[in-house]
């Protein structure tokens, strides 16, 4: 018994796809119905996510090079949401028989990610509209300069401050 959980009930299987015994690189990369949850999520951020390998090819996902500055790390709080939101909907669908599907995973992982990156950096500011539809447009740069992709002009940052 671990946390009042009895270990020996329960069932080793992906909870996703029951087909394969579940571990840490499965669960989060290699398990097709994941596979289409990263999918969606680099279709989230316009960027398509290469082949994730081995767990240290996830890991690397929160060191992108096509970003940088404030982009940068709002990725990184994206990606961190993304698996913390991947952990919680298969704990949900193990203990409580929850039925998230992948675009359920992703409300929850852009959810997350901007209450993170509100609540823990204050330099870091986002147009809320923009952040569902395309995160990298949605960074408000400081000094009014244009956004990484030129959605947000001086004129639109400044009424937003």
């Amino acid at each position: 018994m671990n946390r009042g959980v009895i270990l020996e009930n329960l069932n080793q299987e992906c909870p996703w796809c029951g087909m394969e015994i579940e571990d840490a690189f499965h669960l989060f990369a290699d398990c097709n119905f994941i596979k289409k949850f990263w999918d969606l999520f680099g279709g989230w951020w316009n960027s398509r996510i290469c082949s994730i390998s081995t767990i240290e090819d996830l890991f690397g996902l929160c060191f992108p090079i096509s970003f940088s500055g404030n982009g940068k790390m709002a990725w990184g709080f994206a990606v961190a949401a993304a698996l913390w939101s991947i952990w919680t909907a298969r704990n949900d669908r193990v203990f409580r028989g929850g039925s998230m599907n992948q675009k359920d995973i992703l409300l929850h992982t852009k959810m997350r990610a901007l209450i993170w990156i509100k609540n823990g950096n204050s330099n870091l500011q986002l147009c809320e509209d923009v952040w569902w539809e395309d995160p990298s447009s949605a960074i408000i740069p400081a000094k009014g300069m244009r956004s990484l992709n030129g959605y947000l002009q001086k004129k639109e940052v400044s009424s937003l401050m």
